[in-house]
């Protein structure tokens, strides 16, 4: 199948890959979910060339992948953010990273635990000290994602769809570390 006909296609995977299109569109959606949101800071992240960076940017935001905010008008300068369609891409970049460290980086083998120079100790590492967004857990209250008791009393739950019916009973449950 030639990229042009990607846009005919009826699969959700060449429709999907018609609008990523190639690797360094998903490390621009990696670093913009990891907090890096402007274009000098990405450009120098990733070492891409200001072209390459500057048209899938412009085709993130045109496929609503991304959003422009302004942070400031003289000189126009902007922050990419995701837009609910980018956080719906997030559990396929988790997948991704899990299957290149189990498969790629790694033997195959599903383990709970880490060596100390591990890929993935390493990527913990690198979240020390990082700032999260500001978000909300369905069914909290914005007082309660403050840190005021709510109508959770401060508990997190889990929806109850995300939940096998009994432990053990969903395929593969059981090799989910901690489930």
């Amino acid at each position: 199948m030639r990229r042009a006909d990607l846009a005919d296609a009826d699969c959700g995977i060449a429709q999907a890959l018609g609008v990523l299109g190639d690797w360094w569109t998903f490390l621009i959606v990696r670093d913009v979910a990891g907090g890096t949101t402007r274009f000098d800071a990405l450009q120098r992240e990733l070492g891409v060339s200001r072209r390459a960076l500057t048209e899938r940017l412009a085709a993130l935001v045109e496929h609503g992948v991304l959003r422009r905010e302004a942070y400031s008008h003289h000189p126009p300068r902007y922050d990419y953010l995701l837009t609910p369609k980018g956080e719906g891409l997030l559990p396929v970049l988790v997948a991704l990273q899990d299957w290149g460290s189990r498969h790629v980086m790694g033997d195959g083998a599903l383990t709970a635990t880490a060596l100390a120079d591990s890929a993935e100790a390493r990527r913990v590492r690198q979240l020390v000290g990082r700032r999260l967004r500001r978000s909300r857990c369905p069914g909290t209250t914005a007082a309660t994602s403050r840190g005021r008791a709510g109508p959770l009393d401060g508990a997190l739950s889990l929806p109850r769809r995300v939940r096998p019916r009994r432990p053990g009973t969903s395929a593969g449950w059981g090799n989910i570390p901690g489930a």
